[in-house]
């Protein structure tokens, strides 16, 4: 896939939503839970509450990194470091180090970008730990190659802070602090990252909902928690999958999210 393009066309886009409105939504606060009905895949959801929504990952046709099919909440845990429940305590655009795509395929660091789309570093308080050992608090990244995908867009605004952009008709919500969410984790040397695996919302009563999947892509959520409590999640990840299956999906996703564009780095668009 060639990821210069597919940003550059995200890159066009939110030039011209820029440029005839005011298209952001400000992270301090729940987006709208009002769904696209005439989307087939949004079906499945139906309303969620405010609170839950998290952002969309969107894959366009032969962007999905992998043609494995969307985990179990069983594969899921087995194949991350962690899956913990955690609020959101800080969020904050990372604008370095910068990767430029070369022609050989390789990533290599520039200065001279003009436009780049910003990894994410996300501060959580961690809840409860579902799998794996993780507890208090804990810093997240999400290279810049993963945040290109999500809908609404993080930008940088003024001063530190993150603007989120909608990239699709259907208006899910950007992630704010304070807000209380389930995902999965994995070690890099930096650190804590998101590695292309998902977020999920949780609304006040405990209840788990899954973001817009638009492929069966590795950054998709399981495809057995919406709707469920945490305990039932728990439950069900309480199992003893493939092994074969779980080595088969963790090389899956070092392949597709095993790079500093994905793992922590921001990806540049255009020099």
């Amino acid at each position: 896939m060639n990821f210069a393009a597919t940003f550059s066309s995200r890159i066009a886009w939110l030039s011209v939503c820029l440029a005839v409105a005011s298209c952001g939504q400000d992270s301090s606060e729940p987006g709208s839970a009002e769904l696209d009905s005439n989307n087939p895949s949004q079906a499945r959801s139906g309303i969620v509450p405010d609170e839950a929504l998290v952002p969309d990952t969107m894959f366009g046709e032969n962007e999905c990194q992998s043609s494995l099919p969307a985990a179990t909440a069983c594969m899921w845990a087995a194949q991350a470091d962690a899956i913990v429940v955690a609020h959101i305590t800080k969020l904050s655009p990372v604008d370095g180090p910068t990767m430029w795509p070369t022609p050989e395929g390789e990533w290599e660091e520039v200065h001279d970008c003009v436009f780049a789309n910003p990894a994410l570093s996300i501060g959580l308080q961690v809840d409860r730990t579902l799998s794996g050992t993780l507890d208090g608090d804990v810093t997240v990244m999400i290279g810049g190659n993963q945040v290109q995908h999500f809908n609404p867009l993080p930008v940088s605004g003024d001063s530190g802070s993150i603007e989120w952009i909608p990239t699709h008709l259907s208006n899910r919500g950007p992630l704010w602090v304070g807000q209380r969410i389930m995902l999965g984790l994995h070690r890099i040397e930096q650190g804590w990252s998101l590695m292309g695996d998902t977020i999920l919302g949780i609304d006040s009563q405990g209840t788990v909902f899954a973001p817009e999947r638009t492929a069966d892509c590795l950054s998709t959520d399981p495809i057995d928690v919406h709707g469920l409590s945490i305990d039932a999640v728990a439950e069900l990840m309480a199992c003893s999958p493939d092994p074969v299956g779980v080595e088969e999906r963790r090389a899956a996703r070092e392949s597709a999210f095993g790079d500093a564009v994905s793992t922590y780095a921001t990806q540049c668009g255009s020099r």
